[in-house]
């Protein structure tokens, strides 16, 4: 019986975790306000506003104009530490809850057949899409714990890096461009996330033909 609820417990987490970082709830958010509570971007925040010649500048991310050298690096860097932390801590917390095993278990056979690797890289897909400092964190410690291969981990790298959090890109720097568009958005977002497997199966297929050259010539 303890085993059962386990189980259930990671599956519920499992979903709680696809949907706290897929974006879903903060659009719900604009209908039903109390949604933004499971939304990873809203819970964020914001660092607040500066006042600039009477008006207010709210910035996410430290960038002053001019800026150059370490300074402004150093201001960048200090931009990620809430993301990556906050991130960290959701995933730790899931993690407990044995949702690497649920994303396994129900997500192996498709992300098999799709990249050639365990279920787990779900997660760090998935993650990827709102964050991709987050999503490279996923990335590396799937690699560091041998759950994917040296190829594998490549492969989502590729994955990650080919619009690398999507989401974000689409509804924040996008939208100036979402009243303007003849295309439904839910289109764009499927395109880019297919061109994102069509990538990664690329580089799956020079691995391939580079493994099977490199035998021919043992």
């Amino acid at each position: 019986m303890i085993s059962f609820w386990i189980r259930c417990r990671a599956f519920i987490g499992l979903a709680l975790l696809l949907v706290f970082f897929s974006g879903i709830c903060g659009e719900m958010a604009k209908t039903w306000p109390w949604m933004s509570a499971f939304d990873f971007n809203t819970l964020l925040g914001s660092f607040g506003c500066i006042s600039v010649d009477g008006g207010l500048s709210c910035v996410n991310v430290f960038r002053l104009d001019n800026s150059s050298g370490a300074r402004a690096g150093f201001l960048y860097a200090i931009s990620l530490v809430p993301v990556i932390m906050m991130a960290c801590g959701v995933l730790s917390v899931f993690d407990y809850w044995r949702t690497n095993e649920a994303a396994q278990t129900l997500l192996s056979p498709a992300i098999n057949r799709l990249m050639g690797m365990s279920g787990k890289a779900s997660i760090a897909m998935m993650v990827s899409l709102q964050s991709s400092d987050t999503g490279a964190i996923r990335a590396r410690e799937l690699f560091a714990e041998g759950t994917v291969s040296e190829t594998q981990r490549d492969v989502l790298a590729m994955w990650q890096y080919s619009s690398s959090g999507t989401l974000i890109n689409v509804f924040s720097n996008g939208a100036a461009l979402l009243p303007i568009i003849v295309t439904p958005v839910g289109v764009i977002l499927l395109l880019i996330i297919g061109m994102k497997f069509f990538g990664a199966n690329l580089i799956r297929l020079w691995f391939y033909l580079e493994n099977r050259r490199t035998r021919d010539h043992v």
